[in-house]
């Protein structure tokens, strides 16, 4: 019973050694094979590290598109300002510098980033990728921002004027080929960009010269929605050419 006990036992070791063994028999099947005229063994590939290297390039790509955003907004940001302020539809009460204040870029900053962002997210989520805008398409949403941007503080019309104009230019920057993650972005910039330009004027920081909104202009949550899909188009390009997605 005792010679018996230990040959079970030393089966049981046996067979407890042999996973352990098995990489280094492998390796070496592997390097055998070519000297015995045969195929190298193809093992089977994990999926992990693929799966980690993956999100890692997606966080560099997220990263770098939230760094080019700050920078574009905190430097076109307060140029686009200077339109309503050198139109008279907005005013700080003590301007510093091309009537504007200091915390003017980074206002700017932080808004390109929670309206870009937000369309990175929504379109992984919703569409199951970010889809790579064409450079004519960017140029087409940018261009009708600008100018809407721009006729909401020179054009000589009433507010109600203005507003229908700039949803015109949302309608027309959705071509050629935005997809529902655009409407959604685009509504909930509306309603956050009123929110922010209420809490300012409110708190006497700014003015507005049209007051529809309780202080703020009524076609404000319109001019959002365009910056929305504007800016969105950016923050894709910047997203989908980065150097860490071409690699992945």
């Amino acid at each position: 019973m005792a010679q018996r006990r230990k040959r079970f036992v030393g089966c049981d070791a046996e067979r407890d050694r042999q996973p352990a063994l098995e990489p280094a028999r492998m390796a070496q099947l592997q390097e055998r094979a070519p000297l015995l005229g045969r195929p190298a063994l193809q093992l089977p590939q994990r999926l992990e590290p693929r799966i980690e290297h993956r999100i890692a390039l997606n966080i560099i790509g997220v990263l770098r598109t939230v760094l080019w955003l700050l920078v574009l907004g905190a430097t076109l940001g307060p140029c686009l300002d200077g339109l309503h302020t050198a139109s008279g539809a907005t005013w700080y009460p003590d301007p510093q510098f091309l009537r504007a204040v200091w915390w003017v870029p980074p206002l700017f900053a932080f808004a390109a980033v929670a309206l870009g962002l937000p369309r990175l997210l929504l379109e992984q989520r919703m569409e199951g990728r970010v889809l790579a805008p064409t450079a004519a398409a960017v140029a087409w949403k940018q261009g009708l921002f600008v100018c809407g941007y721009a006729l909401s503080g020179f054009l000589p019309a009433p507010w109600w004027v203005k507003l229908v104009v700039l949803l015109v230019f949302f309608v027309l920057s959705l071509w050629p080929s935005d997809t529902r993650a655009a409407l959604l972005g685009a509504a909930g910039a509306a309603l956050g960009g009123w929110f922010v330009e209420w809490q300012l004027t409110s708190r006497g920081l700014f003015f507005h010269r049209d007051t529809q909104l309780w202080g703020v202009a009524g076609w404000i949550p319109a001019l959002y929605a365009l910056a929305a899909v504007a800016t969105g188009a950016v923050a894709k390009a910047l997203f989908t050419s980065s150097p860490s997605r071409s690699a992945s």
